[in-house]
């Protein structure tokens, strides 16, 4: 079962970021335009799916990924 935990629009950009849980799961996406996972980072915690997500923010924003 999918549970999304959040979802955060990263400004001036069409992704979004989001955090879900997948089973014993937790993953931190980039999610595209079309609304399908474009990279998916799992962990076997919640924290640290959540702190992932915010490290990819920040590249995000900065232009590190594209």
């Amino acid at each position: 079962m999918l549970v999304e935990v959040s979802r955060e629009k990263v400004e001036g950009r069409v992704e979004e970021i989001v955090v879900r849980t997948r089973g014993a799961w937790h993953e931190a996406c980039i999610i595209g335009w079309d609304g399908e996972p474009r990279t998916v980072w799992k962990y076997p915690r919640l924290e640290q799916a959540q702190e992932k997500a915010a490290v990819v923010k920040v590249w995000l924003q900065e232009g590190r990924l594209w």
